[in-house]
């Protein structure tokens, strides 16, 4: 079973097939554990259920479209909202120093992930910076080919909020050790200038400190420690290179959108556009969504509805925004479940609510608003073996 947790801490910013692989031994695992109690076991709760039926829901449109090939590569995809609550939930109970131990791995490997990242950043510093007034990203240096500079920057904004706990809860010198990974992902994150990263950890670092501020009660040396980091900002726009030409690009791809002129050569541009078709898309079918099969030729049927100057090569066709991407796919009952995910533990919890538990919340619920994170293996992964060791395996109260 330790194995199965390191995999996967391992390769939620490697590799895939490690993922693949700690999610089959879990499942695994899982079915020993029920088939050796003789199918005498605790039911999940009607909250552990909702990513099983979040997948149930997207399965259930297989029987519905004639895209069948292309359903079940989104079914393969969302596996984990299946496989990673039942697996975690029928286990044997992890302590608490297990949990910690799993997140302490996590953090390190990204952060190893960084080290490269920043390393091949520099070395390659006048040809990256180019590339980011052109709506391109620092390239993540890992194993994985194809991973996401929005999925690690999530994964970062987490980690920063993992690390900063462990500094809080320790008493040793460790302590400071963790504080060294914390403003180490802080300032990484602000050198590869990730618009989503940045973003999401700005956004947990607020809220968290909000929760600390109604907590312990110190709301002056909170609103210091908030003044600091927006002062720390802008510092940081006005002098680190990536930083200040993606706020460039920014603003340039803002004004882009305004005159609708070369639209195809902005990623935000693009991104805006396809939010606006997503949520007409839902318009015209609220209640059960078009398929996860079916979206995508949905979206590009808009596309040329109104004529849009972008080539069909260039055309984003899925909403980079997880709330809309389920209302496309199953409705707004999709959407409903998701939310209900993420919140409910917040707002019935308030103030009690574990730190990381909410940091996880947090950061996913902001990231979801500029990515789809449950649509790609690394993003789904990362949510549900996070939300199910800290919700399905509950975390003690501080």
């Amino acid at each position: 079973m330790r194995i199965s947790f390191l995999m996967m801490a391992f390769g939620l910013t490697t590799s895939p097939v490690l993922v693949s692989l700690a999610v089959g031994l879990l499942t695994l695992t899982a079915l020993y554990q029920v088939f050796r109690s003789g199918f005498k076991l605790r039911s999940l709760s009607w909250y552990e259920c909702l990513p099983i039926l979040l997948f149930l829901g997207n399965a259930i449109w297989y029987f519905f479209t004639n895209n069948h090939a292309s359903m079940l590569t989104e079914l393969r995809i969302k596996l984990p909202l299946l496989l990673i609550p039942f697996a975690l939930h029928y286990i044997p109970r992890l302590s608490f120093k297990q949990i910690l131990q799993t997140l302490q791995v996590f953090i390190i490997v990204l952060s190893a992930v960084l080290v490269a990242t920043i390393t091949n950043y520099l070395l390659h510093q006048e040809t990256i910076d180019q590339l980011l007034l052109q709506s391109k990203a620092v390239p993540i240096i890992t194993l994985s080919k194809h991973f996401s500079h929005i999925y690690f920057g999530v994964m970062a904004s987490f980690t920063l909020l993992g690390a900063w706990y462990l500094f809080t809860i320790q008493h040793k010198w460790t302590r400071y050790v963790w504080l060294s990974f914390a403003l180490f992902i802080f300032t990484g994150l602000h050198i590869i200038s990730s618009r989503t990263g940045l973003v999401t950890a700005y956004g947990a670092i607020f809220i968290e400190g909000i929760r600390y501020m109604l907590v312990k009660k110190a709301y002056v040396r909170g609103l210091i420690v908030f003044f600091l980091i927006g002062f720390g900002a802008v510092i940081a726009i006005k002098t680190v290179p990536a930083l200040k030409n993606k706020v460039v690009n920014t603003m340039d791809d803002f004004d882009h959108y305004r005159k609708q002129h070369n639209l195809a050569d902005w990623s935000l541009t693009r991104r805006l556009i396809v939010l606006k078709l997503s949520t007409e898309l839902i318009g015209r079918h609220p209640i059960v969504g078009v398929s996860p099969a079916d979206s995508r030729d949905s979206l590009s049927n808009l596309y040329m509805k109104y004529h849009y100057d972008i080539p069909e090569e260039d055309r984003i066709t899925d909403p980079h925004n997880q709330y809309l991407q389920y209302g496309v796919d199953i409705g707004l009952c999709g959407t409903f479940i998701l939310l209900t995910i993420i919140f409910y533990p917040i707002i019935v919890l308030g103030k009690r609510i574990h730190p990381l538990l909410l940091a996880l919340l947090i950061v996913s619920a902001i990231g979801m608003l500029f990515e789809s994170l449950l649509e790609r293996q690394f993003g789904v992964s990362f949510f549900m073996f996070f939300w199910s060791l800290f919700v399905v395996k509950p975390l003690p109260s501080d």
